[in-house]
C-alpha cells in the first residue's frame, strides 16, 4: 500500500496549469486598475488550481495519515513498555553507580590518608635522624677545636701530638656525621605522598555514562532581577506569542521601551 501511495504524482494537466500560474505571476506588472483587478482574479484562479490539487492529493494523504496513525499506535504498544523498562534499568544502574562512587571515594580518601600518615612518619624519622647526626657533628667539632686549643697551649711534644691526633679523629667523625645528616635531610625532602584516585567504574561496551550540569529557574522574579543587575540580557527570551496577543488587544496603545508595535496587512482570496 505504501509503495502505491509513493508512486502518486500530480496529473500533467495540473502541472502545466501550475507552471503557467507561476510564469504569469512572475511576469505580471500592476500599472493600472485593470491590471490590479486581473492580478486579484489570477489569485482566485490559483486558489481554484489549489482546490484541484487538494481534491487529487487529499484522499491518498488521508489514507496515508490513517495508516501512519495506525502503525504509530501499534508501535507504541511495544515501544512505550520497552522505553519504560529502559528507564527503570537506567535509574537503578545510575543509583548503584552513585553509591559505588561514594564508596570508592571514601576508600580512596582512607588510602590517601594512610599514605599521607606513612609519608609523614617516614619524613619525621629521617628528620630526627638528621638532627641526631647534626648533634654528633656539632659535638665532634667542639671536641676537635678543644683538642687543638689544648695542643697549642702545651709545650710537651708528645702530649701535643696526641691532642692533634684526637682533634683529627674528632674532625673525621664530624665530617662523617655531617654527610649522614645531609643524606637524611635529602631523604626527608624527597618523601612524596602518592595520590590514589577513586576506582574507575566498570566499562561495558555500548554503554556510556555522562555527568553534566543543568540550570532550572525556580524563582522567575528573582532570576529576572539578577539578569538585570548583571546585564545578562542574552538569558531572556521574549514570549513572542504573548507579545502578539498583547498587540492584537492593545494595538497602538501597546507602548514599551525596545518594542516595535506595527500593523501589518495581509490578503485573503477565495476561489
Amino acid at each position: 500500500m505504501s509503495q502505491d501511495l509513493a508512486m502518486i504524482e500530480a496529473p500533467e494537466e495540473l502541472k502545466a496549469s501550475v507552471a503557467a500560474c507561476v510564469q504569469w505571476s512572475a511576469a505580471n506588472v500592476i500599472n493600472s486598475p485593470e491590471k490590479h483587478r486581473a492580478t486579484l482574479e489570477h489569485c482566485k484562479q490559483t486558489k481554484r488550481e489549489l482546490k484541484v490539487a487538494d481534491a487529487f492529493f487529499d484522499p491518498p494523504i488521508e489514507q496515508a495519515h490513517r495508516l501512519w496513525k495506525l502503525l504509530l499506535s501499534r508501535k507504541k504498544l511495544v515501544a512505550e513498555p520497552l522505553a519504560e523498562s529502559e528507564g527503570i534499568d537506567k535509574k537503578k544502574a545510575l543509583a548503584w553507580e552513585e553509591a559505588e562512587l561514594v564508596k570508592s571515594k571514601a576508600e580512596a580518601d582512607r588510602l590517601n590518608a594512610a599514605a599521607a600518615e606513612a609519608s609523614r612518619k617516614e619524613r619525621e624519622k629521617a628528620e630526627q635522624a638528621a638532627v641526631k647526626q647534626r648533634a654528633i657533628e656539632e659535638e665532634a667539632r667542639r671536641k676537635s677545636e678543644e683538642a687543638r686549643r689544648k695542643a697549642e697551649a702545651t709545650a710537651n711534644e708528645a702530649k701535643r701530638a696526641k691532642l692533634l691526633e684526637e682533634a683529627a679523629a674528632a674532625e673525621r667523625k664530624a665530617s662523617s656525621a655531617a654527610a649522614k645528616a645531609e643524606a637524611k635531610e635529602d631523604q626527608a625532602a624527597s618523601v612524596v605522598t602518592p595520590v590514589i584516585p577513586p576506582a574507575a567504574p566498570t566499562k561495558i561496551e555500548g554503554v556510556t555514562t555522562r555527568r553534566q550540569w543543568t540550570a532550572t529557574v525556580t524563582d522567575r522574579k528573582a532570576f529576572l532581577l539578577w539578569v538585570c543587575e548583571h546585564k545578562r540580557i542574552e538569558l531572556i527570551e521574549p514570549a513572542q506569542k504573548t507579545l502578539d496577543a498583547l498587540a492584537r488587544g492593545l494595538k497602538q496603545e501597546l507602548v514599551a521601551d525596545g518594542l516595535l508595535v506595527e500593523e501589518k496587512t495581509t490578503m485573503g482570496v477565495r476561489a
